[in-house]
């Protein structure tokens, strides 16, 4: 378990290949056994990519899937994780978003503007970004018998590179 994924810590070789980088908190876990959950008392990373169960010392691979879902966020609104409340209050952006039910559908104005979106791209990421961000229980494995992580992400891909 990486658990601190974010923008920050993912990083692009010479063929724009993403790497994950800074592994100052990862946690060693049996692939055989990854729904298999840990508790810690240092709760550490960054607070906004952090599922709810991590301030519970609640560890496990589905945290890296939330932060995922974060990042898959980012990337389809063109801002950060957090956005500040009409009270000043910083909020997670994905709270805000599973509050607004802005899943039943994409409101494509809040695309990022600076990328020419293709719409069912964006709806496949969004629907991604629905899954990764549940509760800790109904969260999606990054690998085994789940496979719809990996299946969403190279559907993404396929119909971008026919597209370009």
């Amino acid at each position: 378990m990486h658990r601190d994924i974010k923008p920050a810590n993912i990083l692009l070789d010479e063929n724009m290949n993403a790497k994950l980088g800074d592994f100052g908190l990862i946690r060693v876990q049996n692939l055989v056994d990854s729904g298999h959950t840990n508790m810690t008392q240092d709760v550490h990373g960054t607070t906004m990519y952090m599922p709810g169960e991590a301030m519970t010392g609640v560890v496990s691979t589905k945290w890296d899937i939330y932060s995922f879902a974060v990042v898959l966020l980012e990337l389809l609104f063109g801002q950060g994780a957090s956005y500040t409340t009409e009270d000043k209050h910083p909020e997670k952006m994905i709270e805000a978003v599973f509050d607004e039910d802005i899943f039943e559908d994409l409101p494509l104005h809040l695309l990022d503007k600076s990328c020419d979106w293709n719409v069912q791209v964006a709806k496949d990421i969004l629907e991604l970004v629905e899954r990764c961000g549940q509760k800790r229980s109904k969260r999606p494995e990054i690998s085994g018998n789940d496979a719809a992580v990996m299946e969403t992400l190279l559907r993404c891909q396929e119909a971008i590179q026919r597209l370009s």
